[in-house]
């Protein structure tokens, strides 16, 4: 299949269809590549997060403050897990 036949595809499927596609090719993208993007050193490390979030189908857009709880929780959750290593 070529990718212009894959973005027709894309554009036939239901939202919640194409939320999972993204959710997909992001976390398979993360998993696959070997050496950082051009610009990756600039991106939060929380960017990934984000984008699974607008990814997940969320019928609005994520605020600031909506960005700032998110990190506040993940950054949280890792302390929780490595406090016990």
């Amino acid at each position: 299949m070529s990718i212009t036949e894959m973005k027709t595809a894309i554009r036939n499927l239901p939202a919640s269809e194409v939320g999972e596609l993204m959710t997909w090719l992001t976390r398979y993208h993360e998993q696959t590549r070997k050496t950082p993007l051009a610009g990756d050193a600039d991106q939060d490390p929380f960017d990934s997060l984000i984008s699974e979030a607008y990814a997940s189908g969320t019928p609005s857009p994520l605020t600031k403050s909506d960005i700032g709880k998110a990190r506040r929780m993940v950054k949280e959750r890792i302390a929780e897990r490595t406090a016990g290593k």
